[in-house]
């Protein structure tokens, strides 16, 4: 503790330095640790469909095949500009909201996640 009255005197500003950089590598030690086991123990679930995503931004989100999707759910989108699920639902005729249910359940059911 003596050493640590003394190098306080001597060198102030180099003392802060390395007291401010010990925090910054135990905060993101902990920052990691805390999100390494989110990530084993709690599976990432992407977030909830909603009618302007697409099915490739939720492919991507869900880490699942956006073609596969939109085959299980009988959908044909045409190639080209990508479609929202609000503007697949009106091609298909159904109310928006079943649609985004029935993507949503399959997206659970591909993923494991209830």
């Amino acid at each position: 503790m003596e050493d640590l009255k003394r190098l306080w005197k001597a060198q102030p500003l180099v003392l802060s330095a390395v007291l401010a950089a010990l925090a910054l590598a135990l905060f993101f030690a902990i920052r990691v640790a805390v999100l390494t086991l989110h990530m084993q123990f709690g599976a990432p679930q992407g977030p909830a469909p909603q009618g302007w995503m697409t099915p490739g931004y939720l492919g991507h989100a869900w880490a699942v095949d956006p073609h596969e999707m939109l085959e299980e759910l009988d959908v044909d989108v045409p190639n080209g500009k990508p479609m929202t699920l609000y503007q697949i639902a009106a091609r298909k005729g159904i109310p928006q909201q079943d649609f985004l249910e029935a993507v949503s359940a399959w997206l659970e059911e591909a993923t494991g996640h209830d």
